[in-house]
């Protein structure tokens, strides 16, 4: 599990270390094994060593989960896929805000979701939900397990499923509310 955390160096941003939006949520907090890596924008790969960190630990698979789907999912899942990882994206763990556009047209946040889901879908990632990647990787594990010639699984072995999870970024215990 690598837990990606935006912060800021500009004080007014709700990621700068000093303010609440920076801390993890509760539910998120990573365990004291888990790699933490801290980013600047939108991308999980510009200016971290994330790409660096999954290639020397031989990490193909990548699965994004996180906040928001149009901004820091949209762009790692995009660079993901560029870079040539087997990438999926779990619909049911992101989501998205309601946006206006230039003409002042409000989007509801369930439409910014689906919609942001369907231009990476097929393209840069396989889009899944959180039941239909764990009905995946049990299939896969019991066709591993079988009594078959020896094939090099993807799976880590402590959790039996690909590599990594991220957590893109997060909202602040003041937004939980909203």
């Amino acid at each position: 599990m690598i837990h990606i955390q935006h912060t800021s160096d500009n004080p007014d941003s709700v990621f700068h270390p000093a303010n609440e939006g920076h801390l993890f949520k509760d539910m998120a907090n990573p365990l004291e094994e888990e790699t933490v890596i801290q980013k600047k924008v939108n991308s999980s790969f510009i200016g971290t060593n994330l790409e660096e960190h999954l290639r020397s630990n031989q990490i193909d698979t990548v699965v994004i989960a996180g906040l928001t789907t149009p901004h820091c999912v949209s762009t790692t899942t995009r660079m993901s896929g560029n870079l040539g990882f087997d990438t999926y994206l779990i619909s049911d763990a992101t989501a998205a805000f309601g946006l206006t556009d230039q003409n002042g047209t409000y989007f509801d946040p369930e439409t910014i979701h689906r919609l942001s889901l369907a231009t990476l879908h097929d393209e840069f990632a396989t889009v899944m939900t959180t039941e239909q990647l764990i009905a995946k990787w049990t299939s896969q594990n019991e066709r591993l397990k079988a009594p078959r010639k020896k094939s090099r699984s993807f799976f880590h072995a402590k959790y039996m499923c690909p590599a990594i999870v991220f957590v893109v970024s997060y909202v602040s215990k003041r937004d939980q509310s909203q």
